[in-house]
């Protein structure tokens, strides 16, 4: 099964790339849930002059707090996680971050 997602934001320059984790349960879900919460946050709360790595780091929380709340509810979701890839061009700036986010931390 393939756990992969990719994100393709053009207009607000958002790319996501999420690979599920390999050997844990539902790696599909958690790419899912990792790339639609961290989008929604990012353009929900980003705001002109306002910091984006300071953002980005709000919305990474917020993914990780769905992706360990789907995990406690659903069984078979129980230690699913993935990781993350983020792409975004802001102005002038490019911000890269590679991480993982996984059900288990909290």
């Amino acid at each position: 099964i393939n756990q992969d997602f990719v994100l393709i934001n053009e207009k607000e320059n958002i790319y996501i790339i999420a690979d599920g984790m390999g050997g844990h349960l539902s790696g599909e879900v958690a790419s899912h849930l990792a790339c639609s919460t961290i989008e929604e946050y990012l353009l929900k709360h980003k705001k002109k002059g306002k910091s984006y790595p300071k953002l980005i780091n709000k919305a990474i929380k917020e993914a990780n707090k769905t992706i360990w709340e789907a995990s406690a509810k659903e069984i078979d979701n129980r230690g699913m996680g993935t990781t993350v890839t983020l792409l975004m061009f802001i102005s002038k700036n490019i911000i890269l971050l590679k991480l993982e986010i996984a059900g288990l931390i909290q």
